[in-house]
């Protein structure tokens, strides 16, 4: 996958505003989308807790890239921890289950000074059926948009 690819996931992935009990709305080209749990099931919820034992917290959200992939801000890969996924929900407090993370990468030139390179992926202990992933505009979309 091309950077300016997961420069755009992660762009989707960032453009999200997630609220407790209300919908969910992405902005995705300048137009906002409601319902997002069946117009943009792609949509990651990435919960965290620092002990196994802890309740997890929500943190930041991302993008299914693959069925088994996440990505997101390398800001939001901590070192230690333990992370879980939520996909395809319009409110924080959904009843879909929290898939478990196996694996988190950081972009190696990640600068936390500059925030330069600022990409993550979640690794899932699982491939999701049912969800397809992100998918992402051709080249002629973006220029539009450009």
């Amino acid at each position: 996958m091309s950077l300016r690819k997961l420069l755009l996931a992660i762009t989707f992935a960032l453009g999200l505003v997630w609220f407790g009990n209300t919908s969910s709305h992405a902005v995705v080209f300048g137009v906002e989308m409601t319902d997002a749990s069946e117009k943009a099931p792609w949509v990651a919820a990435i919960w965290y807790a620092e002990k196994a034992s802890d309740e997890p917290e929500f943190i930041c959200s991302g993008s299914l890239i693959t069925k088994d992939v996440v990505i997101t801000a390398a800001h939001c890969a901590f070192d230690k921890g333990f992370y879980w996924v939520r996909l395809k929900s319009d409110t924080l407090k959904s009843d879909e289950p929290l898939r478990e993370v196996s694996a988190v990468w950081r972009h190696e030139r990640y600068n936390k000074k500059t925030t330069q390179n600022d990409l993550g992926l979640l690794k899932l202990t699982e491939p999701v059926s049912g969800i397809s992933p992100i998918s992402l505009p051709k080249k002629e979309e973006i220029s539009k948009v450009n």
